[in-house]
């Protein structure tokens, strides 16, 4: 799989890292891990580190589909932030788009830098 997480000890940091080539399958296969993980605690914050990944394939569709998986946990998403780092223009209006309609279920920001996204995020100096 193209994307793995460390959540920290107390369940309230999470780093995922996508790298190589990231399809749907993927980011379906990811959501159905995150949501079923007991260890990540309603109120988290995350850090996506997209900038070695590469979308194929991925489309507003895809950004829908996971929304609505996330729809489904309201309860672990309420009050957690999320920040996104994103390299390429095509692949940041697609994080945008899915920024927009995640809009009520959890704070959601694409980024361009880490160092940005990392500071917004308040990312805490914790070993995962």
């Amino acid at each position: 799989m193209s994307i793995t997480y460390e959540v920290s000890a107390d369940g309230k940091f999470v780093h995922t890292k996508m790298t190589g080539e990231v399809t749907e399958q993927d980011l379906v296969s990811y959501m159905k891990d995150f949501v079923s993980d007991e260890r990540v605690k309603p109120g988290f914050s995350e850090l996506i580190d997209g900038t070695k990944g590469n979308g194929v394939g991925l489309t507003e569709k895809t950004a829908e589909k996971i929304v609505e998986m996330n729809r489904s946990i309201p309860e672990k998403l309420r009050g957690s932030k999320c920040a996104m780092v994103i390299k390429k223009n095509s692949e940041f209006s697609l994080a945008r788009h899915f920024e927009k309609l995640n809009k009520g279920l959890q704070t959601f920001i694409a980024f361009y830098n880490i160092e940005v996204a990392e500071k917004w995020l308040g990312c805490p100096k914790v070993k995962l």
